[in-house]
């Protein structure tokens, strides 16, 4: 996954989230996936809060559809709220196993490639360019 490190960058500033739009089967799925901002991950882990009677395996699964219920912003066309996680949740158990895998697989996968991109370097390169003469310039 080849991403532009500048636009990567900037959605993280702008909107406190990355996305890409994927294809997946020659086109018949495109989906867009976000990064998750800090809240939304810690709605996540207070969620899993609830399951320590559960098997590991039904852990494991609920935790992907509950990343990618705030993570999935389009699929197919069909637009959802990031700020009503649920009714992402309910549209994701209605799809096949296979599709939820493939959606988890590129949205870890993109998240792997943002997380590359976004170091504090990188950050304070952006801020701070290097000037022509060499120097970087500082916020002081």
């Amino acid at each position: 996954m080849e991403l532009n490190k500048e636009n990567i960058i900037n959605q993280i500033i702008t909107n406190n989230y990355a996305s890409t739009t994927i294809e997946y089967g020659d086109g018949k799925i495109k989906a867009t996936l976000r990064t998750l901002p800090v809240g939304d991950q810690l709605a996540i882990e207070e969620a899993m809060g609830d399951l320590k009677d559960k098997s590991q395996l039904y852990i494991l699964h609920k935790y992907s559809l509950l990343i990618l219920a705030r993570s999935l912003l389009e699929y197919n066309g069909k637009k959802f709220n990031v700020s009503t996680p649920k009714e992402t949740y309910e549209f994701i158990e209605t799809l096949p196993t296979v599709i939820v895998d493939i959606l988890t697989k590129y949205r870890e996968n993109f998240q792997t490639e943002v997380l590359k991109i976004i170091t504090p370097g990188e950050l304070e390169n952006y801020f701070f360019p290097v000037s022509s003469s060499g120097e970087g310039l500082s916020s002081s």
